[in-house]
């Protein structure tokens, strides 16, 4: 929500950064593996996996078994990884949560009357989610402006 000095709240799920580590995997293979071919070597249908690396929808154990023999981790190396990304995103002042602490207000805000959508919602609350490209641009423009503070 609204903070005192104004600012909107950033926020993300702990499952849209454990996407975006995927898709950061995926991205750094040489050559990198297309989010439609990932699908099919996980058995499941472009949406899905979309829906995976956006953070909308958990990975089966088994799945994550498959994942990280794919990107030659072990399932301990995808979570530290995630891990990580959740501190620099925590650092640039992303407020990383559960998906189901982010249900809960999403349903309060949604509860409060306005009738838009649940991101139309937060935001009128101040409350702003960053999910799937929009959290990997935004990972990208925190690191890009760190580089530049460093020259």
């Amino acid at each position: 929500m609204i903070s005192e000095s104004n600012k909107p709240e950033i926020v993300t799920t702990k499952l849209a950064v454990l996407g975006l580590v995927i898709v950061k995997l995926r991205e750094k293979r040489s050559p990198p593996i297309m989010q439609l071919e990932l699908a099919e070597m996980m058995g499941v249908s472009a949406s899905s996996w979309s829906r995976i690396e956006k953070g909308e929808t958990q990975l089966t154990a088994s799945q994550l078994r498959d994942l990280a023999k794919i990107f030659s981790v072990s399932c301990d190396r995808l979570f530290e990884l995630a891990d990580e990304e959740e501190v620099i995103l925590k650092n640039s002042g992303v407020n990383v949560m559960t998906s189901e602490e982010f249900k809960k207000i999403a349903k309060a805000v949604s509860e409060a009357g306005i009738g838009v959508s649940i991101v139309g919602a937060l935001a009128a609350g101040g409350v702003f989610p960053l999910f799937g490209a929009a959290l990997i641009g935004y990972s990208a423009y925190k690191i890009l402006s760190e580089i530049e503070k460093e020259k």
